[in-house]
């Protein structure tokens, strides 16, 4: 919702003289470098004379580039929103600038008053800014208001009243009618059903406030300047600096008053455990919603949820359940929105799981080839497989097929959906009758699902309308699409030994990470860090690579995991620095930051790929097997 600065619903404290106590006073002869004039200002009831200080120029002192009227402005109304009201009326008198005209007072005082025809002669005597990327017009921003007028006359059932507005006022301006046929249909509602029906909490709510929000938006900000400015311009500093420094990952506020930069050792570089159940190559892993349990998927034909942190110390496990029903090897995992299901996929099979009891729920066909991905809708209302039989399905909760895109040219390979569930992501080998999935050996002997052929693409579709939004053609094989929690980007697994990161509004390369080995292999990478500063990937040369995003600077390269490729990584949605991978050698590593007192043993790389002064680390602590032991070796 949007939010209105705490000024916004109190008198505005303005000195006893205002501007014609002290603009027209003559300016004094220059004292060092300022020109001064006399104003006054009340506190506690004294009139207080108050020097008006002008310096020479525009900027806030020699040199500057800020504008100093905006900066003083920005200031006064950051004095206001915490409350120093007086502090803020010396500051105007001082330096001669003030927050806003009478009319913009004014403006915000009909509008959190109701008084609509004020409201809109108001409007046209601010100037409302047609900005073109706003595509609005004057007669939009009528409607607003004309909006909000309807529905406070019908929640006060002045029916008639209310029905007037809607006949001669909103529906000649034409505008948003689908929205206007809606407003029909609340006539006959009481006064509960309409705040639900409208989603909209009444006059006595902060519905007023809300459309203040809307309708500054059309104003010129020179004029009525947006709400709580100061503190979005000092959080997009922070935000900036957040994203400057290359091992961030922390949540915690940082002081403005240094730079910030945080300390290698903040990142999670230790391996922590290592658990070493399964019997098999482990090919994908997923964390719990609520970060604390850790689902693996096995060649073995079996998935383990394991208990991460079951005690005080987060660097506990214990293995909870072992779910064995499948008769093929198991390549993916997905936890429903309130991890109360573990949806499992195995060849052509899909299978629901309560992850409490172990308990196979349901047993799930649709798919004629391998399903490749498994995504929840965010609501938790259903989900989303994707196969190589070039078939979407879109199920229920209760794994009851709803829809389907069929035929689609694309034996995939991933699928994801944007959190907005704007877009729906599918990725893999353009379909052919001569390209056909193999087992490709890697340097173990073992198999591993890998792509025939060298045309892939990935289609962005628009999820809603399920129609595609854009196509891009590559050469070389697409293992994975993981996208972004502003659902703005896709990271795209491709070899040879490519990560990348694509934009999804208008198709394009935004940016490469190099280094990690991807030839035949299936290999999933991630974002990472409570602000998704960091891109990690598995590879097949036994590490794990991580970069920063923004930069692409590679920042580490993870030894630890043996023969074979790692496959998989996930980072904890929960803890700010754990990050677990799964790997050919029929281990899990969770990975953490280095206990206090640890010194770490470092290396340089010599990876020709990675620059000199990025490390690699290796260092194992105690292995746990849970069926030989019941409790972490010490």
């Amino acid at each position: 919702m949007d939010i209105i600065p705490d000024f916004l619903q109190r008198p505005i404290v303005r000195p006893a003289s205002s501007q014609s106590s002290f603009d027209n006073e003559p300016v004094a002869g220059p004292s060092n470098g300022h020109y001064i004039a006399n104003g006054h200002t009340e506190t506690n009831g004294f009139r207080v004379s108050i020097r008006r200080v002008e310096p020479p120029g525009r900027g806030m002192y020699a040199g500057s580039s800020v504008d100093r009227e905006e900066f003083v402005r920005l200031v006064l109304q950051g004095l206001r929103d915490v409350g120093y009201v007086e502090a803020a009326a010396t500051l105007e008198a001082e330096s001669g600038y003030t927050l806003e005209s009478s009319s913009v007072a004014d403006f915000r005082e009909c509008v959190l008053n109701g008084q609509w025809g004020r409201v809109e002669s108001s409007l046209t005597s601010l100037g409302v800014v047609m900005e073109e990327d706003l595509r609005v017009s004057p007669a939009y921003v009528r409607f607003l208001v004309c909006e909000q007028k309807f529905l406070e006359y019908l929640e006060n059932r002045q029916l008639d009243v209310a029905l007037e507005v809607l006949r001669e006022e909103i529906t000649p301006l034409q505008q948003e009618p689908q929205r206007t046929y809606a407003l029909s249909g609340l006539m006959m509602c009481d006064p509960k059903d309409l705040h639900t029906r409208a989603q909209w909490d009444g006059a006595a709510g902060r519905s007023r406030e809300v459309l203040l929000n809307r309708l500054q938006r059309y104003i010129p900000s020179s004029i009525m300047i947006p709400p709580r400015r100061l503190e979005t311009l000092l959080n997009q500093a922070r935000q900036l600096q957040s994203n400057a420094c290359i091992y961030h990952t922390s949540t915690r506020p940082f002081s403005l008053y240094i730079d910030h930069q945080c300390d290698r050792t903040e990142f999670p570089l230790h391996t922590t455990m290592i658990l070493a159940d399964h019997q098999d190559e482990i090919w994908h892993l997923a964390w719990s919603n609520d970060g604390t349990r850790l689902a693996t998927a096995s060649r073995d034909q079996s998935v383990i949820i394991w208990r991460i942190g079951v005690s005080a110390d987060p660097n506990d496990c214990a293995l909870e359940q072992r779910l064995r029903e499948h008769a093929n090897a198991v390549s993916f995992v997905a936890w429903s929105p309130d991890n109360n299901v573990l949806l499992t996929a195995a060849e052509a099979t899909i299978k629901m799981w309560n992850p409490k009891t172990g308990l196979c729920i349901k047993s799930i066909l649709g798919h004629e080839d391998t399903v490749c991905s498994l995504v929840w809708r965010r609501d938790g209302s259903g989900f989303i497989s994707g196969g190589m039989d070039q078939k979407i399905l879109f199920w229920d909760k209760d794994g009851k097929q709803l829809d389907s895109l069929e035929q689609i040219p694309i034996r995939m390979s991933s699928v994801a959906i944007s959190p907005d569930e704007r877009w729906l992501v599918v990725a893999g080998m353009l379909a052919n009758p001569t390209k056909t999935l193999v087992r490709a050996e890697n340097g173990n002997g073992a198999q591993n699902p890998a792509l025939t052929g060298k045309q892939t693409r990935f289609t962005v579709y628009d999820l809603r309308t399920k129609e595609e939004h854009a196509s891009i053609d590559m050469t070389g094989e697409i293992t994975s699409v993981t996208i972004s929690s502003d659902s703005n980007f896709g990271l795209i697994n491709h070899s040879p030994d490519g990560v990348m990161l694509w934009s999804l509004e208008e198709p394009k390369l935004v940016r490469k990470y190099a280094g990690q080995k991807q030839t035949k292999h299936v290999i999933r990478s991630c974002f990472g860090g409570p602000g998704e500063n960091f891109v990690l990937s598995g590879s097949e040369d036994t590490n794990v690579y991580v970069w920063h995003k923004e930069s692409g600077t590679p920042l580490e390269i993870l030894q630890g995991h043996g023969q074979g490729s790692v496959n998989a990584v996930a980072w904890n949605p929960c803890q700010e620095a754990m990050f677990a991978t799964c790997s050919d050698d029929h281990t899990v590593r969770i990975w953490g930051k280095d206990p206090p007192g640890f010194i770490t043993s470092i290396t340089e790389s010599t990876t020709e790929d990675i620059p000199p002064q990025v490390s690699t680390l290796s260092r194992d602590p105690p292995t746990l097997r849970w069926d030989d032991a019941r409790e972490m070796f010490l």
